[in-house]
């Protein structure tokens, strides 16, 4: 476990209990909610320190049904009937002074467990190892001096409704029960439904005989969810849904005690077709052990998770995120790419560096985004629904994605695997699609003879370069000129001629921008359709953008005097204790030539923040620049650990890195924003895998660059699951090697190992 020392920011709130890989947060008085993320491949639940958090289903098409997005609540109710007292173990909605309180957030498990009046309870949430199923275990210790007679009640608030695009909200609800089989059913069956199990199911292994499905009826008389009328009086009418009432799934169960005595109940909340079809659903679960077997399942994959590509430095802290819990969100974002919009370039990037970890579900993921691809070789912005919206960046993350997989896993076969185009009947191989994604890169140039912008890039909200078909992007360029160099790679290791074109290319865009668009100190950012000139020394607001400073760092554009002056450039004008901000300064009035970012408040979202995984473009481009210190320092930077920004300043959640946090120029500069769903978990693992760490597979070997940042001490201890074989490095310093080990193979940094040299259980010394 770790030790709280004056230092630790996050001590006043909880801990880390590192054999159990849970945080255990022990106050309900977080800065924020503090979310876990529990998930299989159909239902995705959220879920804080107070119960609350949407859960939503998503179907083999992709089609999602959100269970409780208006109004995220779930709640056990606990009331004591002797001492009069209504409480909740999760603290929220009842409030007042507990006993004691901790929630421990594990792999896709959260555990509350609580005591008051002598009552300790266990609320223990997980969600099914397979069907789109949130599972709850409720265990009870009667532990005062005498008897206890309680009612306690299982809450989930209902909201499945539609916003129909012409008609606006249509809801039409029916509920029924069946108390033969301890199970309620909520539908919504407005005429716009298209699924029959849009319908949440309620079902318990003790008997159903009181219950409110209707909000009204549940606070009757004006009550409040901090103290609702119909637990305080246990009066149950037992009230049914119709057409636009407000749904609610609200169970009272009786518990009685004796001094000592403890009991379980087990209640399942999941979707079915019909009344039926949930009185099976349910029995079935309750016959399997559903809770206990779910439990296992992903204990056992997360095991799995946890035993490749670890490292072990001088900093325990650094490593726990490395090796747990920044991994972990990457699994979440890759298997669910970030939320229901399900982004094509969410995917692909996230795709980088999930590679390393399970390269089977990327192979999945190239071929569906494949699927998305435009015959004339752009992309959708996001799958379901398809954005049609003509972003032009999709191409360059598409050949990123297929590329890093084939290094990855010698894989080839993927190349001619055969995927109709996005509406169309034409069908391709992997290979051919790349190269459409190539050749509309390169036909969509602008008056500069670089890449048009599209309706934006990897930056939504710089949507107003290029409306008149003029407008360029700075960072398409380079990110295509990185695709370029990566797919010449790929095309010269399969001997195919467009091999040497692509390099050409590649070096053609690179000169352009050096000749046109760095200004001494840094590259702009774009350029509109009437030619001004954003990211520039000359304007009042968006001097400098992070993006383009970054990519040109490793797409093989700027050479080493360049990367000298963007770096000092970059540390005078956008750095911040929390990390680097994505430009600045920030826009304060809205540019119809830039976009929307303009018109976002100062130091919020992109305008002024720091957009994480922007700033993590630019730590992998120090790696690449030599630079591992620095890379290393504003990694740190974006830890909850930060004591430059601690939790009550930033609110971030400790177990995780964010999407972006509140700029300078905002009212809350160093507040965390959007939890979870973002691509700085991978850049992150990228920073450290390929940029730090430096154990990079190729086509044709393991290309070896370690760099040590001196904070990280003088040795590093990885292991790294490689072609399907877990192999064991140790990169030291010269000096600091192990003395006497049994090295099967010693490397010089800068060197490429043979694939046939490496086996499953090898160990390799590598000496910076």
């Amino acid at each position: 476990m770790s030790k709280k020392t004056a230092k630790d920011p996050i001590g006043k709130f909880g801990r880390f209990d590192d054999e159990a890989n849970e945080f255990v947060i022990t106050t309900p008085q977080t800065p924020r909610r503090w979310e876990n993320r529990l998930w299989n491949d159909k239902l995705n639940i959220q879920i804080s320190n107070h119960g609350t958090g949407i859960a939503y289903k998503r179907d083999n098409n992709g089609r999602f049904v959100i269970f409780n997005y208006k109004c995220p609540n779930r709640f056990l109710y606990v009331y004591d009937r002797k001492e009069k007292d209504l409480w909740c173990p999760n603290w929220f909605p009842a409030g007042g002074d507990l006993t004691s309180y901790a929630v421990r957030h594990g792999l896709k498990y959260t555990i509350f467990k609580a005591e008051k009046n002598g009552v300790e309870l266990t609320w223990s949430v997980t969600v099914h190892h397979k069907d789109a199923a949130e599972l709850w275990r409720i265990e009870v210790v009667n532990k005062s001096p005498g008897a206890k007679d309680l009612l306690i009640v299982p809450f989930y608030q209902v909201d499945l409704s539609l916003n129909d695009p012409y008609f606006g909200p249509v809801n039409r609800y029916r509920s029924f029960v069946s108390e033969k089989d301890n199970c309620i059913y909520v539908k919504n069956s407005a005429f716009v439904r298209k699924a029959e199990d849009d319908a949440l199911c309620f079902h318990a292994d003790r008997p159903i005989t009181k219950y409110e499905m209707n909000m009204e009826y549940f606070l009757k008389g004006f009550s409040t969810l901090t103290a609702p009328r119909t637990i305080l009086s246990d009066e149950w009418s037992n009230s049914f849904i119709d057409d636009d009432e407000q749904p609610c799934l609200a169970v009272g169960f009786d518990f009685k005690l004796k001094k000592g005595g403890a009991s379980e109940m087990n209640v399942e909340i999941f979707t079915a077709d019909n009344i039926k079809h949930a009185a099976k659903l349910g029995a079935g679960y309750a016959k399997e052990g559903a809770f206990d077997a779910s439990i296992a399942k992903h204990a056992k994959d997360a095991a799995r998770m946890l035993s490749m590509n670890n490292i072990k430095t001088d900093d325990p802290s650094f490593d726990r995120y490395v090796n747990v819990w920044i991994k972990h969100q990457l699994w979440h974002n890759a298997e669910w790419n970030r939320g229901w919009g399900q982004g094509f370039r969410d995917a692909m990037s996230d795709c980088d560096m999930f590679r390393a970890f399970d390269p089977g579900y990327v192979r999945k993921r190239i071929l569906q985004a494949a699927a998305h691809v435009y015959a004339d070789g752009h992309s959708v912005r996001s799958f379901f629904p398809p954005v049609e919206k003509p972003y032009f960046d999709g191409g360059v993350w598409f050949q990123n994605a297929v590329c890093q997989y084939i290094r990855e896993t010698g894989d080839m076969s993927l190349l001619d695997e055969r995927v109709p185009y996005f509406k169309s009947h034409e069908a391709d191989t992997i290979l051919g699609h790349l190269k459409r994604t190539v050749v509309f890169l390169d036909k969509q140039r602008g008056p500069d003879n670089i890449c048009r912008m599209g309706f934006g890039d990897w930056n939504d909200a710089v949507g107003g370069v290029d409306r008149a078909g003029k407008g360029q992007s700075i960072w398409i360029t380079m990110a295509y000129i990185f695709g370029l160099r990566n797919s010449s790679q790929l095309l010269g290791a399969i001997g195919d001629p467009d091999a040497a074109a692509y390099a050409r290319r590649a070096d053609e865009l690179a000169g352009i921008l050096n000749k046109k668009f760095f200004e001494g100190d840094r590259y702009i950012r774009a350029v509109t359709d009437a030619g001004r000139r954003i990211g520039s020394k000359k304007n009042d607001e968006g001097k400098m953008w992070i993006e383009p400073q970054g990519w040109s760092l490793f797409a093989g554009v700027a050479d080493a005097a360049k990367a000298k002056k963007i770096v000092e450039s970059m540390r005078r004008e956008l750095y911040v204790p929390y990390g680097v901000m994505l430009l600045a300064p920030a826009f304060t009035k809205y540019q119809e030539d830039v976009g929307r970012i303009s018109n976002d408040m100062p130091g919020i979202v992109e305008n002024g923040s720091n957009y994480v995984q922007g700033m993590l473009f630019y730590t992998y481009g120090l790696t690449q620049a030599d630079m591992p210190d620095e890379s290393f320092d504003l990694l740190c930077r974006v830890l909850p650990t930060n004591p430059e920004n601690p939790p009550e300043q930033s609110r971030i959640e400790p177990f995780q890195i964010t999407n972006s946090f509140q700029g300078p120029a905002s009212k809350h500069p160093g507040r965390a924003m959007y939890a979870w769903r973002t691509g700085s978990a991978g850049w992150f693992l990228k920073t450290v895998w390929d940029g730090l760490v430096g154990i990079v597979p190729d086509f044709d070997g393991v290309n070896i660059h370690a760099r040590i940042p001196k904070k990280l001490g003088d040795k590093i201890e990885a292991t790294r699951m490689i072609r399907g074989g877990l192999i064991r490095f140790e990169i030291a310093r010269r000096g600091r090697e192990t003395q006497g080990a049994a090295f099967t193979l010693r490397v010089k940094n800068g060197e490429k190992i043979r694939y046939e040299d490496l086996r499953e259980g090898a160990r390799v010394l590598i000496t910076v």
